[in-house]
């Protein structure tokens, strides 16, 4: 896990937004995350897993998502992402190698 979420961006084929619908489904198929300046080819995900975090507070509570992200690099290095997606932004939380 990182110490601070990183921002990311995960998108299509078209390079567009993958977003998530209220039925927590993916908008679109990943194709590629871009992390740190790096592009990596997505090769397979598990999720969206839907989080409502400080759900008992209404006032407070912030809607977010889970996602795994199987990413390969043109080196052909493959990690493993947790990503958060919160307020209609991708954010990485974990790698593993």
């Amino acid at each position: 896990m990182l110490a601070e979420p990183e921002p990311v961006a995960l998108v299509d084929g078209a390079g567009g937004d993958v977003g998530i619908t209220g039925d927590a489904e993916l908008t679109v198929t990943p194709s590629r995350l871009v992390h740190g300046g790096t592009v990596r080819e997505v090769v397979s995900w598990a999720g969206p897993w839907p989080a409502g975090e400080r759900w008992w507070d209404e006032q407070a509570l912030v809607r977010a998502a889970h996602l795994q992200v199987v990413g390969v690099a043109a080196d052909g290095g493959q990690l493993v992402f947790l990503l958060i997606r919160t307020g209609g932004k991708w954010a990485v939380e974990g790698v593993h190698g």
